[in-house]
């Protein structure tokens, strides 16, 4: 049902196109460096679904865009000219390599975010410059990806490996890395729908959780189905390897990189990959005709592993890259399950690390609550029962002759911790962002509060003017108050981690 609904949205849109081709799309041909407009209909058909008329409206944009900055003329321009300076000085914060084809013949590219530190990337380049060679990557991925199709490899998607290994908070996470983020993602969703087939972002640390709920809002819904997240505790060699092949991952491994010098032009690139594709074919259809099936024998134990692949960078030699069990007949395994923007049990899912239960266990019938909301609700008992505490001791002091001047604000102190815990708690429960912000300034209040009766108390009490019983009194509320302000301050930082996992 799903083809006939995209076969029908592309006659529509192939009816209303030719309809104003001649007045709005005269150069049509050349700004897509294409022969034909059929591909880059039935994409933009694709990127809206069901609504042919909003599909030639974004067909009309990009196409002014494409025209208007000449975006056909990427293809040959050299990098240097694009960036204003040597891309090599880029090396050392923005790396992406393309890793050749996968197991379906898509074109496949890795790139690693551990060293993209923006704050010190805009010393070096621009941020804008940036956005403009990652316009001449896709102009240039996008032209291997037509010569690919044009020789019937691939389906004109390219899979995109994303390793943030090692990202923080406090050297990755700003203003600028998520501008440039932000543009880049816009970038591509304007200019380049429906080409991405596949995106992995692997070894993703609980700070991606926050990154992740940035951007997500300004990607299309379509495409962050194609977007599978492989936490830092799941071994990601078992999931790209399931669904792109084996060979992906050694070359990643391996450091290869096909295009690795930009000498070539993109079509004789992917001549090449075809060209290692059809003598791998021919090489496994004469092998099977000739050699039976057996099984596969247990590696040995204690036998070494196989050496690494050595690092490339061109592609002299890519009859070696192309996986042995590559076929362009071959459907993909089931990959990890899409990150939704509405499922709460992934979101967990991606901030603590936790594998998914199976099917049919307790555990997967009743998930967990993230990790930052149980730490929370157990810091903010122990708040309500240093409170009672409190409460109690105040209570005392104030029955008694000496109850001095801080006795009934330490009183105060304690019961308005009551309330304003159950508030936090309705928050999270509730998942009322700007009641948990209120909260959390409260909390913050409580906090100084108690940090001055304990240290005013504790002061009174080591004054050896004062009575005996007064020192005693002031020693009690001032311990009391102290112990509340430690569970006050555990669970007010606790706090933030909820502010980070509901995006606050």
């Amino acid at each position: 049902m799903r083809a006939e609904e995209a076969s029908s949205d592309l006659e529509r849109l192939r009816a209303l196109f030719a309809a104003e081709r001649t007045a709005n799309f005269p150069e049509f041909t050349d700004v897509y460096c294409v022969d034909a407009a059929d591909d880059v209909l039935a994409r933009f058909a694709r990127a809206r679904r069901g609504d042919p008329d909003a599909a030639l409206a974004f067909l009309r944009e990009d196409y002014e865009w494409r025209k208007a900055e000449d975006a056909a003329s990427l293809r040959s321009t050299p990098p240097a000219d694009v960036l204003g300076q040597s891309p090599d000085v880029l090396a050392e914060y923005y790396r992406r390599r393309c890793v050749g084809l996968d197991s379906a013949g898509r074109l496949t590219f890795y790139q690693a975010y551990a060293c993209c530190v923006v704050k010190k990337l805009k010393t070096v380049v621009p941020l804008e410059n940036v956005v403009k060679y990652h316009a001449w990557e896709q102009e240039r991925a996008t032209a291997m990806l037509d010569a690919l199709r044009s020789r019937n490899r691939g389906d004109g998607t390219m899979a995109v490996i994303l390793d943030v290994a090692g990202m923080t908070i406090g050297k990755h996470i700003n203003k600028d890395f998520i501008w440039l983020v932000k543009a880049i993602a816009a970038h591509d969703q304007s200019h380049y729908p429906e080409r991405m087939g596949v995106t992995f972002i692997i070894n993703a640390p609980g700070v991606f959780g926050l990154v992740w709920r940035t951007v997500r809002p300004f990607i299309d819904p379509a495409t962050r189905d194609k977007i599978k997240i492989v936490t830092a505790r799941t071994d990601w060699r078992e999931e790209v390897r399931a669904a792109l092949g084996d060979g992906v991952v050694e070359r990643v491994e391996g450091g290869v990189d096909v295009d690795g010098d930009h000498a070539r032009p993109p079509a004789a690139v992917a001549a090449s990959l075809c060209a290692s594709m059809v003598g791998r074919d021919s090489d496994e259809s004469a092998g099977a005709a000739t050699t039976p099936a057996r099984p596969v024998s247990p590696p040995v134990e204690g036998a070494l592993a196989p050496a690494p692949l050595e690092r490339r960078s061109s592609s002299a030699e890519l009859d070696e890259l192309w996986p042995p069990d590559a076929s362009p007949e071959r459907p993909l395994e089931a990959p990890l399950l899409p990150l939704e923007v509405a499922d709460d049990v992934k979101l967990e899912q991606m901030e603590t690390g936790d594998a998914p239960p199976s099917e049919g266990s307790e555990e997967a019938s009743a998930p967990k609550k993230p990790r930052p909301i149980r730490r929370f609700e157990v810091l903010a008992l122990a708040q309500v029962l240093a409170a009672f505490v409190v409460a109690a001791v105040a209570a005392g002091v104030l029955l008694s002759k000496d109850a001095g001047a801080f006795t009934g604000t330490a009183l105060l102190a304690a019961v308005l911790a009551l309330p304003l815990t159950a508030l936090g708690l309705r928050a999270v429960y509730r998942r009322d962002a700007d009641a948990f912000v209120m909260y959390t300034f409260l909390q913050l209040g409580l906090v100084l509060a108690l940090c001055f009766l304990s240290v005013a108390s504790l002061t009174i009490a080591a004054n050896g003017r004062v009575s005996a019983t007064v020192r005693f009194h002031r020693a009690s509320v001032g311990c009391a108050c102290l112990v509340q302000l430690l569970t006050s301050s555990a669970t007010t930082y606790s706090s933030f981690g909820v502010h980070a996992l509901f995006g606050a």
